[in-house]
């Protein structure tokens, strides 16, 4: 995930806790749920990536330490794999690939 969908995130976050319980006029409170609501239209931010915890946000996931890669088919594939699932790519310092981002992406 990116630092500037992080930021949008964290701000949508902060709109929605924004509440009469929490100290905010009834006013108040909607024009957060408001703002919150169009921030969340525009930028496609749906519910599911609002309720995720620092835990659950990025894995990494490493191939096995005895796999080779000799003529690095594996790393040129590895950019497309990383771009399509949206996660990041890299070769940790034994030369083996690396992969973070979201369960669901990165395993």
């Amino acid at each position: 995930m990116t630092p500037q969908r992080e930021a949008l995130l964290a701000k949508v976050r902060a709109l929605l806790v924004k509440t009469t319980a929490n100290g905010c006029t009834q006013e108040e409170a909607l024009a957060a749920l408001a703002k919150a609501r169009a921030m969340m239209d525009a930028y496609a931010v749906s519910a599911d990536e609002l309720e995720l915890t620092k835990e659950e946000r990025a894995i990494l996931v490493r191939e096995p330490r005895d796999s080779t890669d000799p003529h690095k088919i594996k790393w040129h594939l590895s950019t497309a794999v990383a771009a399509f699932c949206e996660c990041e790519v890299w070769r940790n310092h034994n030369k083996l690939l690396v992969f973070c981002g979201l369960p669901s992406d990165a395993l």
